[in-house]
């Protein structure tokens, strides 16, 4: 893998911590029709322990459609190269309501959307 934007040695040196990750979208979770900037956003991240994995990921499917029924949209990422958690952004218009599953570790962090960051046309953005 190349290197883009080393840090010098000098600079390293002042970290606290380092930390990289690579995410991967999860096109089996990910529920997101259309991409207007929503009023409401919620991340989320599991870890989840690996022998639970594919009960993990059954639950979370079910808890996405339940989602998409309720016009919640869902962008849902995994930590492929990293900590290896589950992170979920849920968007909606409406206050958002999300149940959890006892398979993992949960993290809930309510956000803002800022749509005047947004630098693209929507129709631009991730489907």
């Amino acid at each position: 893998m190349a290197k883009t934007a080393p840090i010098s040695d000098r600079a390293h040196a002042t970290l606290a911590t380092h930390h990289n990750e690579i995410w991967q979208t999860e096109s089996d979770f990910t529920r997101l029709p259309h991409a207007a900037a929503p009023k409401y956003a919620r991340l989320r991240v599991d870890r989840v322990a690996p022998p639970d994995d594919a009960k993990y990921e059954a639950a979370m499917k079910e808890i996405c459609d339940e989602c998409a029924k309720r016009g919640v949209r869902v962008v849902a990422l995994y930590s492929a190269y990293g900590d290896g958690a589950y992170r979920y952004l849920f968007l909606s218009d409406q206050p958002i309501s999300v149940r959890k599953t006892r398979l993992a570790d949960t993290r809930d962090i309510d956000a803002r959307a800022r749509p005047d960051l947004t630098l693209t046309e929507p129709e631009r953005w991730i489907r």
